[in-house]
C-alpha cells in the first residue's frame, strides 16, 4: 500500500480552465495617464526641494543684469554707418542683408 504523499508527488498537476479566459489586446499592467501625472508632480516637488535644500547651502540665486553703455558719438557715427551699408544693401539685393539688419537691432540703431 502506497502513503498518500507519494500518490501526490506522481500526480500531474490540474489542467487550467482556459474556458473563460479572453486575450486582452492592452496589458492591464501598462502604466495609466493618472500615474504618468502624479509620477510628474513627485518629480517637480523633489525637484524643488532639492533646489530649496541647495539654496539654503549655497545662498540664493544672483541675477546678473547686463546694462548697455549709454550712446557716445562713437556709436551714433557707427550707427551711421551700418544704416548707410544697410540702405545701399536694400538697393542692390535683398538677400545678403540681414547681418546689417542684426547689427542695427543690437545696437539700437533706429
Amino acid at each position: 500500500m502506497q502513503n498518500k504523499r507519494s500518490i501526490l508527488k506522481n500526480s500531474p498537476p490540474p489542467p487550467c480552465n482556459k474556458k473563460n479566459q479572453k486575450i486582452m489586446a492592452i496589458n492591464k499592467d501598462s502604466p495609466k495617464m493618472g500615474i504618468q501625472i502624479m509620477n510628474g508632480m513627485g518629480l517637480g516637488i523633489g525637484s524643488s526641494l532639492g533646489h530649496r535644500a541647495v539654496d539654503i547651502i549655497m545662498g540664493p540665486k544672483q541675477h546678473f543684469e547686463i546694462s548697455q553703455p549709454p550712446p557716445s558719438s562713437n556709436t551714433s557715427d557707427f550707427c551711421k554707418t551700418i544704416k548707410h551699408q544697410y540702405e545701399k544693401c536694400m538697393k542692390d539685393s535683398l538677400d545678403s542683408c540681414n547681418e546689417l539688419n542684426d547689427l542695427i537691432i543690437k545696437y539700437n540703431c533706429v
